[in-house]
């Protein structure tokens, strides 16, 4: 997921030095859509990791980056927001400031978090199996309550490189890869999609 957000990012970058001006809408569309699921991926990590892996861990860090990430976000949706009533208008050198000035501190909290929660630092900590899936369930439950499936899962798809680590990713059932998806799901808002560096049905 990590790796995806951070492909979104390089592509909207991408797309900044060449605005697709007849296309604004659906470029909106795709930078709202890079908001709310870092958003939802975040407040996950904070309602359902975060409480129980700080009782044997030190997870306040993490805690601090996301709130200058969440800042850097709101101030992303309050310019596209602003600019929804009329797509050309919107600002993309306020975008382009916005970007570069949280790259640094976005890529650097991916990465470190990333590194902080492996397998083997979980074991260290003296998590139990039992401990770890009773977490990744909640983390699960919290996911579904605030997806939003026409919006979230093309766009999961169309940010990650196709058999990442050789395995597809998200891990889906067929029909919902294979039917769901591209014949239900992607077509709904289907000229965001190709902002994303991937096919969302590859």
């Amino acid at each position: 997921a990590h790796e995806g957000f951070k492909a979104a990012f390089e592509n909207i970058e991408k797309h900044l030095e060449n605005p697709p001006k007849g296309d604004m809408a659906n470029f909106i569309g795709f930078c709202e859509s890079f908001v709310a699921i870092i958003e939802h991926h975040h407040n996950t990590e904070e309602e359902t990791l975060f409480p129980e892996l700080n009782t044997k861990m030190d997870f306040h860090g993490e805690q601090e980056q996301h709130k200058a990430i969440h800042d850097f976000l709101h101030s992303f949706a309050d310019i596209l927001t602003k600019a929804k009533p009329n797509p050309q208008s919107l600002d993309i050198a306020a975008i382009k400031q916005l970007m570069a000035g949280a790259k640094q501190n976005l890529y650097t909290h991916l990465d470190q978090e990333v590194d902080h929660i492996t397998g083997e630092n979980i074991r260290a900590a003296g998590f139990t199996d039992k401990e770890v899936q009773d977490m990744l369930k909640r983390m699960d439950e919290f996911i579904m309550k605030g997806v939003v499936m026409s919006r979230d899962l093309p766009f999961i798809c169309c940010v990650t490189k196709p058999q990442a680590n050789g395995k597809a990713f998200p891990p889906l059932p067929w029909f919902i890869r294979k039917i769901v998806l591209p014949f239900m799901l992607v077509p709904i808002h289907s000229g965001w999609w190709k902002y994303g560096p991937y096919k969302p049905t590859a």
